[in-house]
């Protein structure tokens, strides 16, 4: 299929746009699938979109940055794998296999630009003590523009040389090559389920999986039928253990009681070395700066200088800096000291951090400079518990269970899924208003209050995960047998052979290899994925598969 250069520009622009909305707006436009949807619209070719995103959508199932984590770029080779597979007509499954080191090796750059963040931190911390605080902003917009360049430079390196070095190399490439790779095409997803696994209760809650894959192998129900039934089945189980957790009370975290006994030391200990200036009540926010600090957080600071030093720190830092500026306006060395604290070690997770922010201005706006060691100590005591909590009922949950479903549908032209799956992340991403709003009005309370509540709930969106897990098995991984046992006229099919001992038998033992690997020592997921890749070249060579 023809590539229009008008289509190919709008490719490179979405290549760059596509970073910015992974680490700093996060609407969900990012995620493997849609970024392979979007570059088949932009391409005019929706379907081989559908595939390839699909496919690779499938192997990040269980792949998630946390803490601050490098992992294989799958959106960009959704992007790459998707226009040369429309650009070329090679097709959508040989697309996905030339994506697939796309993201292994833009992991590289991940790291280095994470690296090359920690001189921005630097950057701007000397800005504070010099107290030219405008240099905040530019530092870390800098960062954000280089964090776009990440993935948009090597997706215009794709479109200017890519399409002719893969219709040259194709033209050498032997059929038993092509009809490996085509192979592994449908096997790899067995990849992402294995890694998902490896994240979920599996040993606690093994009968909701078992669950899951009967109904479609035996029943033929549909992924979204399974997760339906899974949402029944939570309900039950929710039900069911809180009625037990009710009656037991637990003492609050340890980490709350820190952050508390460090708020009372402070307010005794720390008052004797505070100016009279310092010591002033200060005046309340107004709603707009309010507005103004979430705003540039979710526009323009999130994880946009994701460092390996400070992590968040300066993306925090900005967001803050107008409340800083008018909570302090008359104090300018409260704004310098309230700055160099927010300039210190901040991550969590990106939907759960406006909480952290709001409970930080409400303790500035009512002690001042006062509050500060108490500020170090709240984000302290709660970014990690609430990544915890964001990491799991926010991204890898919704991204197993309604990831897993579109996904599922996408990779046969069902673009309905899709659809589903951008409502759930927009509406996840609009939390942050309401947990900014709760941050500000309860601050830490509310963290000790939900914690029990919180568990059962995630103990409970684990039953509808690992259901749509183990209906994603027989659904999403293509392995049919080709090989078959002739006498004379008896022709026996080996896919029928399996199909009546267990059907989904290939996935199923495909899944539990990759399950086992995991757990041996330096086997990581991109030898699991070499691994897959020739076994699938090896097994389509000799015509088992």
């Amino acid at each position: 299929m023809h590539v229009t250069i008008i289509q190919s520009i709008l490719v490179i622009i979405f290549g760059f746009f596509m970073n910015y909305e992974r680490w700093v707006s996060a609407i969900g436009l990012w995620q493997a699938l849609l970024c392979g949807v979007i570059t088949g619209l932009l391409c005019g070719d929706v379907t081989t979109g559908l595939y390839v995103g699909g496919t690779l959508q499938l192997m990040t199932l269980g792949v998630s940055s946390f803490g601050g984590a490098s992992v294989p770029d799958y959106p960009a080779a959704a992007i790459v794998g998707t226009y040369l597979a429309i650009a070329t007509g090679i097709g959508g499954k040989v697309g996905v296999t030339i994506g697939i080191p796309v993201a292994i090796v833009m992991v590289q750059l991940d790291v280095l630009l994470k690296m090359v963040n920690v001189y921005f931190q630097h950057q701007a911390e000397k800005a504070v003590g010099n107290r030219n605080y405008k240099m905040i902003g530019i530092w870390q917009w800098i960062a954000i523009i280089l964090t776009m360049c990440e993935t948009g430079i090597p997706i215009l390196l794709t479109v200017i040389f890519g399409r002719g070095l893969v219709v040259t190399a194709f033209q050498y490439v032997p059929q038993w090559l092509l009809s490996g790779l085509q192979v592994a095409g449908g096997l790899l997803p067995a990849v992402g389920l294995g890694i998902l696994l490896r994240t979920m209760p599996v040993k606690k809650q093994w009968p909701a999986l078992l669950i899951g894959f009967l109904l479609v192998a035996y029943i033929k129900v549909s992924v979204l039928g399974v997760g339906l039934f899974g949402v029944a089945a939570a309900f039950v189980y929710y039900k069911s253990k809180h009625r037990v957790t009710t009656h037991n009370t637990k003492a609050p975290t340890a980490s709350i009681k820190v952050a508390t006994e460090r708020r009372l030391v402070v307010m005794s200990d720390q008052k004797q070395n505070l100016t009279n200036a310092e010591m002033r009540q200060v005046e309340k926010l107004p709603s707009n700066i309010k507005r103004r600090v979430l705003t540039r957080f979710v526009f323009g600071g999130a994880t946009g200088s994701l460092n390996y030093e400070k992590m968040m720190a300066l993306a925090y830092c900005y967001s803050v800096l107008p409340a800083m500026k008018f909570l302090y306006r008359q104090n300018p060395d409260g704004l310098q000291k309230a700055l160099q604290t927010q300039l210190a070690f901040f991550n969590t997770n990106g939907i759960m951090a406006p909480f952290v922010i709001g409970a930080d201005l409400a303790i500035e706006e009512s002690q001042g400079v006062n509050s500060l060691p108490t500020v170090t100590g709240i984000k302290t005591s709660l970014m990690g518990p609430l990544a915890g909590i964001g990491d799991t009922l926010l991204l890898s949950t919704p991204g197993a269970i309604f990831g897993g479903i579109a996904a599922s549908m996408a990779v046969k032209g069902n673009p309905v899924g899709v659809i589903l799956w951008l409502v759930v992340m927009v509406a996840i991403k609009c939390l942050v208003i309401p947990l900014y709003k709760m941050g500000y009005n309860s601050g830490a309370k509310l963290v000790t209050t939900l914690r029990d509540e919180l568990t059962s709930i995630t103990d409970a969106i684990s039953v509808v995960g690992l259901m749509v897990v183990g209906a994603l098995i027989p659904t999403v991984i293509n392995a049919t047998v080709k090989a078959k046992y002739v006498a004379g006229k008896l022709v026996v099919n080996g896919q029928h052979v399996l199909d009546s001992i267990l059907p989904g038998m290939i996935p199923v033992l495909l899944v539990l290899l990759v399950y086992w690997l995991l757990g041996k020592k330096r086997m990581t997921p991109v030898r699991i994925i070499l691994v897959v890749l020739v076994l699938s070249i090896a097994l389509s060579a000799i015509g088992f598969l």
